[in-house]
């Protein structure tokens, strides 16, 4: 039912997020010193998110009683556009702490909302990195979340260019990945492998 992803730097206890998506509710977490957000937030997405049977998720429960915060993919919810109708709706209705969006409607309206705006972009060659720049300098989202996340020197050459934290992810699979990422300056690493999960306890122990 869910799938989560995890990031590997900072407060791992304290900064830790959930991002809900699409009509199978993946869920993804991504521990970050920067990442803060509401409870009322957690807790009014735990109450939204239901199974087919109607009953609370499980795994949205447990994330109540760690108290991760919590961060709605908007362009993977059924029945809602990419606008800023439906962003404004779930900013006031389910009150996350972040959006994440491809759409700069969203990120304009998330952030006049005071919930975190997190662009998403694909970056397949130079001409979508051109791309995205220009977005990103009308949109000026909080964060930016970069896929795919596995390249290092993109990583850096996006660090430089829009001096805005960066969220990696996409066919990142080992902890050296992970360290080479960090490295290159991307504030959190996002995985869906379960063993990468707890990585980022290891690097706050100096692992």
């Amino acid at each position: 039912m869910f799938s989560t992803w995890t990031t590997a730097r900072g407060d791992y206890a304290r900064g830790t997020y959930c991002a809900l998506s699409g009509p199978a509710h993946h869920t993804r977490s991504a521990a970050h010193e920067g990442f803060r957000g509401s409870d009322d937030a957690r807790l009014s997405l735990c109450r939204a998110v239901r199974e087919p049977s109607g009953a609370t998720t499980e795994s949205c429960a447990a994330r109540e009683t760690t108290r991760k915060k919590l961060l709605l993919h908007a362009d993977l919810i059924q029945g809602l556009k990419h606008d800023e109708a439906a962003a404004q709706f779930l900013c006031q209705m389910v009150r996350p702490a972040g959006l994440i969006s491809t759409h700069s409607t969203v990120i304009a309206t998330a952030k006049k909302n005071r919930v975190l705006g997190i662009q998403r972009v694909f970056l397949i060659d130079s001409h979508s990195l051109e791309t995205s720049y220009r977005v990103l300098a009308s949109s000026k989202p909080d964060y930016i979340e970069v896929l795919p996340g596995v390249l290092p020197d993109v990583i850096r050459e996006v660090k430089h260019g829009t001096k805005l934290p960066i969220l990696a992810g996409g066919f990142i699979r080992t902890p050296e990945e992970i360290r080479s990422i960090l490295e290159s300056g991307a504030t959190a690493v996002t995985t869906s492998h379960r063993d990468l999960w707890s990585f980022g306890e290891h690097l706050q122990h100096g692992n």
